[in-house]
């Protein structure tokens, strides 16, 4: 996964978490997520990645589901385009259009507080369910808990899933290209 960099700050000022775009883009390096410490990066960063496609539990081959189920399913919480330095390359602009950016700000990866509805678009299973698509067999309990786990990290940052990526750069670890 290449290309990562803080698309905005975390902002926990209002009734809900809303991301605060960085005006220049910024390289995510170790040293800059160092300086979310002691909290998870997610608390206080968004990151954006190009879009890995085929290696995203979100793409279905042919277009971004996460992105769909954004502009489709979320309320819109901005007036206007939000300033974002990744338009041009955005897969959810390029692809939704208008509809992704005014719901965008809302996005923050990691949410703990993430209402039932931001978990469904997010296409998470709650703690305890299956992932979707996956069979109940033996340590299906166990496959679905470790598998939540693994992926409470995933990406909703315009691109794809971060979670080995969020990752690495929280054990200090390159990215690599």
């Amino acid at each position: 996964m290449g290309d990562v960099q803080v698309l905005g700050v975390v902002s926990r000022d209002g009734a809900a978490p809303r991301v605060a775009y960085l005006d220049q883009p910024m390289a995510a390096t170790p040293e800059i997520l160092e300086l979310a410490a002691p909290v998870a990066v997610s608390e206080i960063f968004r990151l954006s990645a190009r879009c890995e496609e085929s290696k995203c539990m979100h793409f279905d081959g042919t277009r971004c589901q996460l992105a769909v189920r954004i502009a489709s399913l979320l309320p819109e919480v901005v007036d206007a385009l939000p300033a974002c330095n990744i338009r041009p390359d955005c897969r959810w602009f390029r692809q939704e259009g208008r509809a992704a950016c005014m719901r965008c700000p809302q996005i923050v990866t990691g949410n703990a507080e993430a209402d039932d509805l931001l978990q469904r678009v997010s296409g998470m299973p709650k703690p305890g369910e299956a992932p979707p698509g996956w069979s109940a067999g033996p340590g299906a309990e166990h496959a679905a808990r470790d598998h939540a786990a693994a992926t409470q990290l995933i990406s909703t940052s315009n691109g794809p899933c971060q979670g080995e990526t969020q990752t690495k750069l929280r054990a200090g670890g390159s990215l690599g290209k």
